[in-house]
């Protein structure tokens, strides 16, 4: 199963009513780390099922929302807890540092 590519309106409401942890993936198409980090986030998406949401916000068909979040580069994980953003690390760092990343979390 893929991670769910969402747009502005759909990260506004996951954000503001998820009662677990969000991990948000600022990424696009030509980015070739963006393209790495993808099965990687879906395999973990899964295996973490229930205890965090992961989704993905492509920053050149939602401008305005990687403006807001202030993405500068990419890819850019980004995550959020009770509605606050908790972290954000740039950059492809492997499978083993995003585990640690949803470790700390949950």
């Amino acid at each position: 199963m893929s991670v769910k590519d969402i747009n502005q309106s759909e990260f506004d409401k996951l954000i503001s009513i998820s009662n677990i942890p969000v991990v948000v993936d600022f990424y696009a198409d030509w980015c070739a780390p963006c393209k790495r980090l993808s099965p990687i986030l879906d395999e973990l998406s899964e295996k973490y099922t229930g205890q965090v949401v992961v989704v993905k916000v492509n920053i050149d068909n939602n401008i305005g929302l990687a403006t807001s979040i202030a993405v500068q580069s990419i890819p850019l994980i980004a995550t959020f807890k009770n509605g606050m953003k908790v972290s954000s690390a740039v950059g492809f760092s492997g499978r083993e540092s995003l585990e640690k990343l949803i470790a700390s979390l949950i």
